[in-house]
């Protein structure tokens, strides 16, 4: 398989809930060489007063730590840290602040929206703008109001909104609507990155399965494009262009 980097994952261990454990850590970043992820950046949840509120101190202590681990045992896969950030008020201050992380010391901020109501987040887009942050919607085919209403997501492209889709979305992990509603997405073109966001072992046991199923419904070009071009473009800190009045008229 061609080589893979991973913007969206929870494999940083005892932070949030994904993986517990420096062992599970190790297993799942073994599985993630195994099908090709070569970088991968680490991104546990950031829920503003709640129990997933661990700051970017701490979190920095134990990406230290796993990576300590790591080299002990030869695992050879390069890391970065990050946060996946269900959107606030506060978002803008808690970067600015850096109680909070973009992806990889980057310009890109990974934000989770509601799954339950769509909420109006012009202010804090606006404020990311303003800022030069670029929002990454995590997982935007998850989100049931979507399903509902395709013409929301162009409020989200007005605000130079990128989105990021999960590789086993297309295998119907997450169900018949969100697989019709990527498959959908993915033949517009709007999708710009695949991540795992793998939270477990067996989770990370699937995903040679998804990305091949991936590979087959997309094509090599285009499969090169949201595993590994685009990624590389945060880790490398530029800009993603696109058009956006082609985007809003293809949905």
């Amino acid at each position: 398989m061609e080589e893979i980097i991973d913007i969206h994952s929870h494999v940083l261990p005892n932070t949030d809930d994904g993986v517990v454990g420096i062992g599970s850590s190790k297993i799942v970043l073994r599985i993630f060489k195994e099908i090709g992820i070569t970088k991968a950046i680490l991104t546990p949840h950031y829920i503003e007063n709640s129990i997933y509120s661990k700051n970017k101190t701490q979190n920095e202590e134990t990406f230290k730590e796993t990576k300590q681990e790591l080299k002990k045992d030869n695992v050879q896969i390069k890391l970065y840290l990050g946060n996946e950030i269900f959107i606030n008020d506060n978002v803008v201050d808690l970067l600015e602040k850096e109680e909070i992380c973009t992806l990889a010391d980057s310009q890109y901020v990974l934000l989770e929206l509601p799954m339950g109501n769509f909420i109006n987040v012009t202010k804090i887009l606006c404020e990311l703008n303003a800022k030069h942050y670029i929002p990454v919607i995590a997982h935007i085919e998850r989100y049931p109001y979507f399903w509902e209403n395709y013409s929301l997501v162009n409020q989200l492209l007005e605000y130079g909104c990128l989105f990021q889709s999960n590789v086993g979305s297309l295998s119907g992990k997450y169900g018949n609507q969100a697989k019709q509603f990527v498959k959908y997405l993915l033949k517009k073109n709007l999708i710009t990155f695949i991540g795992s966001d793998v939270h477990t072992v067996n989770g990370a046991r699937n995903l040679k399965s998804a990305y091949k199923k991936l590979h087959r419904f997309v094509g090599d070009e285009k499969f090169k494009e949201l595993t590994y071009t685009n990624p590389k473009k945060i880790l490398d800190k530029e800009p993603i262009e696109f058009d956006i009045k082609y985007l809003k008229a293809v949905m």
